[in-house]
């Protein structure tokens, strides 16, 4: 999977003639954000002495990395209440 954040994949995904490819990819991205941030919440509740700021930045590529995947892989299931929520409120 390419970089969420990618300007080429978003342009790719608003030129998108369904609007239901959209939505799906949208919920794919958030949800790979919100494992990111959760397993970045979850390192930094326990301290190492021996981890310096050098060290942190490279766990959190990790954790965009590994958000991503498993986003990408199915998930936790956050994806599809998204898609099943906007299908319903938007007609």
């Amino acid at each position: 999977m390419s970089s969420i954040f990618s300007i080429s994949e978003v342009k790719t995904i608003l030129d998108a003639k369904s609007p239901e490819k959209q939505i799906r990819k949208a919920a794919t991205e958030f949800e790979a954000i919100f494992i990111q941030k959760i397993l970045a919440e979850l390192s930094s509740t326990e301290e190492n002495p021996f981890f310096s700021s050098q060290t942190r930045f490279w766990e959190n590529l990790f954790f965009v990395q590994l958000g991503e995947e498993i986003a990408e892989a199915g998930g936790i299931g956050l994806k599809k209440f998204i898609v099943e929520a906007f299908k319903r409120n938007s007609g």
